[in-house]
């Protein structure tokens, strides 16, 4: 039963649910303050829903 288990891959115990993240909007190149920001707000959190660690 164990090694069925590890044959299967069961030895991996770093199990995350996976989320269904909805990509960010496309940057439409205005230059418009608010857009920009509206533009890196949806970035954030696009990178912390797919779990993108800052190497910073």
């Amino acid at each position: 039963l164990c090694k069925r288990s590890l044959a299967s891959g069961g030895g991996n115990t770093n199990h995350r649910p996976k989320l269904d993240v909805p990509k960010p909007s496309p940057f439409m190149g205005k230059r418009e303050a608010r857009a920009v920001d509206d533009y890196l707000w949806e970035m954030e959190q696009y990178l912390e829903g797919v779990n993108v660690v800052d190497d910073a």
